[in-house]
């Protein structure tokens, strides 16, 4: 396995010139890992350190994330457990989804994200951000097979959650349409995301676990550009790493925090669930997914009758290069810099 960016490049070699001025910056990185494996450390680093983003192939950097709608999820069931309603999206506040086909859900709500970004949308008129973000899910659930809707609630349920979502619904709103640029020219999306299955599953992974689901699901307008960066480290590597994570932070607010402020802090911070840790990111896909493409240094992704063959470049995160990068980067030791390079 060819490690580090190197693959990205050569894989799109080619003699001829014009070709290559426009394949000179990467459209779309699909960074994946592990739960706390890097990703963003990887992301901060290629800002900090611009020289490697040019190395590398890389534009000014745009990114897109599953992660504010697994917040926005798990915020939506604990408001409807405080108006007297069932859960929607997650068995228990520490546990997995109750329908596994919102992993395709939240696959289809970047691919809205990213078509927005090509389009260059303007923010829509809407008196309420919540309606505007639950029709967005339940558009996207509709999608996949689940047909729970939140638009469905009763009135005095949806007024409910409004009142207590509809800041921070604004606020992403807000975000998501400012951070459109004007133009895509020289820049590179990055979409973040994890995936996995069971501890001791055996592979293929079913759907709707795994990248081999989530990457079937992404839009063609994404894969016919898209590479794999792909931040190799252990499931138990994981699982360490997301706890020191989240305990950092905890760690650095003076006077200590209530249990309430203790979940915030880790929910800031991406903390994951003991029981999803085992029970979602147990094992992943991608050793299989490179194993059986028919093209070496690949992930191969197959849509009715359309095929797509994703470059691969593994970073060997194992040693842990990138725990350094959480850190100011004024405060970066040369030892590490010099390391991760």
């Amino acid at each position: 396995m060819i490690d580090c960016f190197f693959l990205f490049v050569c894989v799109n070699e080619t003699n001829n010139p014009e070709i290559e001025n426009e394949m000179s910056v990467i459209k779309t990185v699909l960074l994946n890992a592990f739960p706390a494996g890097g990703k963003s450390e990887i992301r901060k680093l290629l800002r900090v350190e611009s020289d490697l983003s040019t190395r590398f192939h890389l534009g000014e950097e745009v990114q897109l994330d599953d992660y504010p709608y697994v917040k926005f999820m798990r915020d939506i069931d604990d408001y409807l457990v405080e108006l007297g309603m069932p859960r929607m999206f997650y068995e228990l506040p520490d546990r997995g989804f109750v329908s596994e086909y919102d992993w395709g859900t939240l696959m289809l709500l970047i691919n809205e994200d990213y078509h927005d970004l090509v389009i260059h949308a303007k923010k829509p008129e809407m008196k309420s951000a919540t309606r505007w973000l639950f029709e967005r899910i339940d558009r996207a659930r509709e999608a996949v097979g689940i047909h729970r809707r939140l638009c469905d609630l009763p009135a005095c349920v949806f007024w409910g959650l409004e009142e207590k979502l509809e800041h921070s619904a604004r606020e992403f709103m807000d975000r998501k349409f400012a951070e459109i640029p004007d133009t895509l020219e020289g820049k590179t999306v990055f979409i973040e995301f994890s995936r996995g299955g069971p501890d001791h599953s055996s592979f293929p992974l079913p759907a709707p676990h795994g990248y081999e689901y989530s990457y079937r699901m992404l839009s063609d307008e994404i894969l016919e550009g898209a590479s794999i960066l792909y931040v190799w480290v252990t499931a138990e590597m994981s699982r360490a790493k997301n706890i020191a994570r989240g305990q950092e932070e905890i760690n650095s607010i003076p006077g200590g925090v209530t249990a309430e402020a203790q979940k915030f802090v880790l929910s800031l911070n991406h903390t994951v669930p003991q029981w999803v840790m085992y029970n979602a990111y147990g094992c992943d896909d991608f050793e299989y997914l490179l194993s059986v493409s028919d093209r070496p240094n690949t992930v191969k992704v197959t849509k009715g009758d359309k095929t797509f063959y994703l470059p691969v470049a593994r970073f060997d995160n194992r040693p842990d290069f990138t725990s350094f990068c959480r850190g100011n980067p004024d405060t970066w030791a040369q030892k590490d810099r010099d390391a991760i390079r």
